[in-house]
């Protein structure tokens, strides 16, 4: 399981816009934080699919080798843990 970062604004009228710069293109929104969040979960879903498409689509007819990796190395070289710690202490 890959983690990313989510990223909540006020929006207009109320709505809560989430993105993540991970993944651009990634931008949903919600009327709260958890409804923005799962709609975000899809995006994120849906960009890297679409990614995942447009890879498939070049490599065709290619001599490539294709390995299929995981990363599990935090972002930034920061924890998880470690990173909301920051994120609440400069935006909280």
């Amino acid at each position: 399981m890959q983690r990313f970062t989510a990223i909540y604004e006020d929006g207009e009228n109320g709505w809560i816009v989430a993105t993540c710069p991970e993944v651009p293109g990634a931008i949903t929104q919600g009327r709260t934080q958890e409804q923005a969040r799962e709609n975000l979960k899809d995006a994120i879903h849906t960009m890297l699919e679409a990614r995942r498409e447009d890879a498939e689509k070049d490599l065709q007819g290619k001599n490539v080798t294709r390995e299929y990796i995981e990363s599990c190395r935090p972002l930034y070289g920061i924890p998880p843990k470690k990173m909301r710690d920051v994120a609440t202490e400069q935006h909280g």
